[in-house]
């Protein structure tokens, strides 16, 4: 029985520092594609545009910035609420990062 819980004890989540795109870049991208989506119809110019906006806005290469994208679509998809995603833009950006 005890090597049943050491094998769940060592299966512990990735760091966050692991993650390739920080909060804020996935929540920014999760806010566009819902926004895309708002009229029920996405199509592939609204894709490109947010795949340019996150690529310049982030000073990504385009290979990053569609990497973005798709994860933002994944979380998007998955997602119950978009107050996760509002919560972590209100918190972690300043009043002038929001602004802009």
């Amino acid at each position: 029985m005890s090597e049943l819980f050491k094998f769940f004890r060592s299966k512990q989540p990735k760091e966050q520092d692991e993650e390739i795109f920080g909060m804020i870049e996935v929540a920014t991208a999760v806010l566009l594609i819902e926004m895309a989506r708002a009229d029920f119809h996405q199509d592939d110019f609204e894709d490109k545009k947010i795949t340019e906006l996150l690529e310049v806005h982030f000073n990504l290469s385009h290979g990053e910035a569609q990497s973005l994208f798709e994860e933002g679509q994944k979380k998007a998809d998955d997602a119950v609420s978009l107050h996760e995603f509002t919560r972590t833009l209100h918190t972690k950006l300043t009043q002038i990062e929001k602004e802009k």
